[in-house]
């Protein structure tokens, strides 16, 4: 009977220990959800921005693939693939088609562009022969600024070099559909299209376009890259923040060794980090806690079995005295167990 006493204190304390660590996890979590939550969905991605110089095909494709496999161990789970965007130097009008002085434009590339815009006009661009214009997509806003139409020929060059000349050529007119999809952001914030310094109505070309124009037709000159992988916030876990925090840093170290002019932008760090330094104090306290629960049960139940053996000695006692036969005893003692 005592022994059952005190499984049934330890029992407790299990108990007890457990449900404090489930509330901790809970907890846990609670307060990772209002440090997130205090943040733009923009400002928890992590962005990444670079330059390579050293313009070709094959540095493209290797620059890519660096940067998709930083989304390694726990950044797997709660980083989205990242959305690549690419622009060439900035280019100027010809005076005699736009005459605007502060329009500026640029050839870039953003990955599932067609997937977050509506092909209002022609076609979106293909791959040509070097030979021959460029194929472009301009948005709809930008085609009403500029003046220009579809199949319309655009003579590009640059406002700093007399080397760079650009025959361009409008095969598409599109709108934007969801203002929030990380191409725009990764257009107007990533690639500067949004600058207030010039009016910038940037030229949508095809992936291997964008790197064949830069190399063939504008020397001297460098791909400026913006990547944006998208954080999925609700399947952070508060047990798995402090591992997410090591795994930015480690791809953080990867991406400085592998790209010129790496620069991050992201506050998911300094919210994790800000969540794990203020967790520690509330899950010490809350250890502190449960332990001293736990072990009042224990000490209860130790308490509980000693007085019951004081008990059943004495009913034990008075049984025999009244005559009472063994089993009877046993059949005493076991309802009492039962009874406890």
């Amino acid at each position: 009977m005592f022994v059952g006493l005190r499984l049934i204190g330890l029992t407790i304390a299990v108990a007890v220990s457990a449900g404090v660590f489930i509330y901790l996890d809970a907890l846990g979590q609670s307060a990772l959800s209002q440090s997130l939550s205090g943040h733009r969905q923009q400002d928890l991605n992590v962005a990444v921005r670079a330059r390579n110089d050293s313009i070709s095909q094959d540095t493209h494709r290797g620059l890519v693939m660096a940067v998709a496999d930083t989304r390694s161990g726990e950044l797997a789970k709660v980083l989205v693939p990242p959305t690549m965007a690419a622009k060439s130097a900035t280019l100027v009008f010809d005076q005699d088609l736009v005459p605007w002085k502060n329009a500026r434009t640029f050839l870039s590339h953003v990955d599932g562009v067609a997937d977050a815009a509506t092909l209002l006009d022609g076609a979106w661009p293909g791959t040509a022969n070097s030979s021959e214009p460029i194929e472009t997509a301009i948005s709809a806003e930008d085609a009403r600024y500029l003046g220009i139409d579809i199949g319309q020929i655009v003579h590009l060059n640059s406002p700093t070099s007399e080397d760079i000349q650009v025959t361009a050529r409008v095969s598409g007119i599109f709108s934007r559909d969801d203002p929030n999809a990380p191409q725009w952001d990764a257009l107007d914030n990533g690639l500067g299209a949004d600058s207030t310094a010039f009016r910038f109505a940037p030229f949508i070309v095809s992936e291997p376009t964008l790197i064949d124009a830069v190399a063939n037709h504008m020397p001297d000159t460098e791909v400026r890259y913006y990547w944006v992988f998208e954080t999925e916030v609700d399947r952070i876990h508060s047990r798995d923040a402090e591992q997410i925090l090591a795994d930015l840093e480690s791809q953080e170290a990867v991406l400085k060794q592998e790209l010129q002019g790496f620069q991050r932008i992201s506050f998911l760090d300094d919210a994790l980090a800000s969540f794990l330094t203020n967790s520690e104090i509330s899950r010490g306290l809350m250890m502190s806690v449960g332990a001293v629960i736990a072990l009042s049960s224990l000490a209860f139940a130790a308490l509980v079995a000693s007085q019951a053996r004081d008990i059943r000695f004495s009913e034990s006692g008075m049984a025999r005295a009244r005559g009472a036969t063994t089993p009877q005893e046993i059949a005493l003692m076991t309802g009492e167990t039962l009874l406890i």
